[in-house]
């Protein structure tokens, strides 16, 4: 058991009320849809609706409480890394400290280390980046709260875990000493687990899972409400509300303690002075050591409330935004500063905008309202406020990060801040037209990818393309739909595919041909047709001249012609040849000197055919005289 006597004599710190325009603690928020039943555990919690992811910090950084690897302030948001792959599911801020629960159910701290409040063994010194914590072997956290040096968390076992400044008993634990340097359990009556935790100014609040409330710590302003001033009680101790009353949220601040009861109302005990409970007193000191009610408006009861140092806030059943406390850097959000409020006042974030979630540092306050957007006010000497700037804001002014997102879940230190960026619905930017040719051979093109393609979402969304890829496109123009959805909502994007055939067909003309002339000038010839092939369907052939034309005697050229279904063109040819009168002659003269019946019949027959068409009859007569002859000296019969 790390158990450490303090370093030092340490008295209870009590804020200095001006002296360095800087006050101390605490930090409180929630997240939309948490409202009804007032906050989940700790604090400083704040669940992310649907997986929200990225993790913003910005202001105060001199103990590296911003957990970007340095000490150097910031006035806006920038985002904050954890390990590859994981990301913020709850976030939680103490004084100088910040905490994460991480995607992978992991526990991350950061920051100032004085008292041991991070939890890793050691003590002093600062941690600017994130390091793991470890509850207990197998144990992982479900809720966290951090006090100013000291830090409570439910384990995934059910018990309660607290680690840091043990000084006035505020660990609730076994521990003897005033410095725990890792989780220890803390001692709530057998049987009863932690359901709400709330970590203040050295002490602390858990809602029992028997439903009542139990307070330990420093109770000098009798901030346990157990009805006395007993300077500490470092034993878990139940605290009574009213008759069949028990506590539904709870959040412990500097000095005072609120909680909501199960009938609606608001309750607080502890330091009063200058309004800080609410409940009219504006006396210097004044204290309420009892859960006594505080009445927002006439007839509106509590949804949620968080504490600050001297200044709080909550929200109405009426969704209206109540303040009240020392108004001393404008953290009332009234437009107006040095003052009191002494009862809720009701504040006007923007025309039209209630609060869903609050969170409060020392002396600022933030608040995110229903149209997603982070409002801030009060102290801004270390650029809490986020609006790059130091200057203080008496009203409340929008707050964006710069990737533009809103922010669902926030948490306060002193003077830091810590953020989770909203869920966002997807956007695609979607690829611009696509162009190819006809793969070779194909009547389309297959395409492995889309690129160009860019999805945003947070959540991841998940992305489908109709028709998907690979795909094989047909010659035209398909449209891709590109569909993206995640747990906010969907979007769809289109482009084209076109898909040109730039693929001549084939074509293959018959071999040269050989006719006798069939009248004086030419013959009549049919030819066999050319043959075409093609990558896609539909391909046409023609020829010129036709096949059935009538052919000049000698050589024609006929050339033949493949059209496709996009126009692509293709030729071949060959020779047509009509052999004229002399030609024939002469086959004639060549058969007499040694053609066969057969031929020499053959012969016959063509001259009686040519002439008197072709051949004059006279000469007609002697050729087939002449044949006649041949076939007997043939002794053809």
């Amino acid at each position: 058991m790390s158990c450490h006597p303090p370093k030092h004599s340490r008295v209870h710190r009590r804020l200095s009320r001006r002296s360095t325009g800087k006050r101390i603690l605490l930090t409180v928020s929630a997240a939309t849809g948490l409202l009804l039943g007032g906050f989940e555990a700790g604090a400083v919690l704040a669940a992310v609706p649907d997986g929200g992811t990225v993790l913003y910090a910005w202001g105060n950084n001199n103990h590296g409480q911003l957990g970007d690897g340095s000490v150097a302030p910031r006035a806006t948001a920038e985002p904050i890394n954890l390990p590859a792959g994981v990301t913020a599911t709850v976030v939680a801020a103490g004084g100088d400290q910040s905490f994460a629960i991480g995607s992978d159910a992991q526990l991350y701290a950061w920051g100032y280390n004085g008292g041991g409040a991070l939890g890793d063994g050691t003590f002093g010194g600062i941690q600017t980046t994130p390091e793991v914590i470890t509850l207990a072997p197998g144990v992982t956290p479900t809720a966290i709260s951090a006090g100013f040096e000291h830090t409570l968390a439910i384990g995934s076992d059910g018990k309660l875990y607290a680690w840091g400044l043990n000084n006035f008993g505020q660990l609730g634990c076994s521990c003897s000493g005033g410095l725990v340097l890792t989780p220890q359990r803390t001692n709530l009556p057998p049987g009863v687990s932690a359901k709400r935790i709330s970590a203040g100014n050295a002490f602390s609040l858990a809602i029992g899972s028997d439903d009542q409330l139990y307070a330990w710590g420093l109770n000098d302003n009798g901030q346990l409400g157990n009805g006395t001033l007993d300077f500490s009680v470092p034993t878990p101790a139940a605290i009574a509300f009213g008759p069949g009353v028990t506590p539904t949220a709870v959040r412990a601040g500097n000095a005072a303690s609120f909680a909501i009861g199960s009938d609606g109302n608001l309750y607080g005990w502890g330091n009063a002075a200058n309004g800080a409970l609410g409940d009219g007193n504006v006396a210097g000191s004044h204290y309420v050591t009892a859960p006594e009610s505080i009445s927002l408006a006439p007839g509106v009861q509590a949804n949620a409330v968080a504490a600050g140092s001297y200044a709080s806030m909550a929200i109405g059943s009426d969704h209206g935004l109540y303040a009240w406390g020392d108004n001393f850097f404008g953290e009332i959000g009234d437009g107006t500063t040095r003052t009191y409020q002494a009862t809720p006042k009701l504040i006007e974030m923007a025309a039209g905008v209630n609060p869903t979630a609050l969170a409060k540092c020392a002396a600022s306050s933030l608040a995110i309202g229903t149209n997603g957007t982070l409002y801030a006010w009060g102290s801004n000497d270390a650029g809490q406020l986020g609006d790059g700037t130091t200057v203080t804001s008496a009203s409340p002014e929008p707050i964006t990060p710069p990737d533009g997102r809103g922010i669902s879940a926030i948490a306060c230190g002193t003077s830091h801040v810590l953020a989770i960026g909203a869920a966002t619905a997807p956007s695609i930017t979607a690829a611009p037209d696509i162009t190819v040719s006809t793969d070779p051979g194909a009547c389309g093109s297959t395409l492995t990818s889309y690129p160009g393609i860019a999805v945003r979402g947070d959540p991841a969304p998940t992305v489908t393309a109709n028709p998907g890829a690979p795909h094989t496109f047909p010659v035209g123009t398909t449209t891709v739909v590109v569909t993206a959805i995640n747990s906010v909502g969907s979007a769809t994007a289109t482009f084209n595919v076109k898909v040109n055939d730039t693929e001549k067909p084939k074509i293959t003309a018959p071999a040269n041909l050989t006719v006798d002339l069939t009248s004086p000038t030419g013959a009549t010839v049919t030819y066999p047709a050319f043959t075409a092939t093609d990558n896609c369907p539909g391909v046409k052939v023609t020829s010129s001249p036709p096949s059935g034309s009538k052919f000049p005697v000698g050589n024609t050229t006929v050339t033949g012609t493949a059209t496709d279904a996009s126009g692509n063109l293709a030729t071949a040819s060959f020779v047509v040849h009509v052999n004229g009168a002399a030609e024939v002659i002469q086959k004639i003269t060549q058969a007499l000197k040694g053609g066969t019946c057969t031929g020499l019949q053959a012969l016959i027959n063509e001259v009686n055919y040519l002439s008197p068409a072709v051949i004059p009859k006279p000469i007609a007569q002697a050729l087939i005289a002449g044949l006649t002859a041949a076939r007997r000296v043939a002794g053809c019969k």
